[in-house]
């Protein structure tokens, strides 16, 4: 039943996206500068995000999820995988630093969500 609702809201956030043109509004050029951002991510776009999962300790691994980073506060910077309660929260500092760059550096599926 978790892993229905899981998929729902999913295809819910996807077809969010794809109504606002990924809310890029205009400035998608300034992608790796964005503080709070999401990312519509399938573990087949890139090996990356399978480790990123175990990072998380997602086990076993999703094959699409949605990826949420929040670096507006400096004190509190996290990225959580998930919506909801069933969301997992990691520390930002505690990704290794491939992971912070590859994150940052991702620019499909991506949305800015400080506008």
């Amino acid at each position: 039943m978790k892993k229905i609702n899981y998929i729902l809201i999913l295809l819910m956030v996807f077809s969010f996206t794809v109504i606002n043109c990924s809310g890029s509004s205009g400035k998608y050029d300034d992608y790796k500068k964005w503080k709070h951002f999401g990312i519509h991510a399938r573990s087949s776009d890139d090996k990356m995000f399978l480790t990123l999962q175990k990072e998380f300790g997602i086990d076993p691994p999703l094959e699409s999820f949605y990826l949420e980073v929040d670096l507006r506060n400096p004190n509190y910077e996290f990225a959580k995988i998930g919506m909801g309660e069933s969301s997992k929260s990691i520390l930002w500092e505690s990704l290794s630093t491939e992971a912070r760059n590859f994150i940052i550096n991702w620019e499909y599926y991506k949305e800015n969500l400080s506008e």
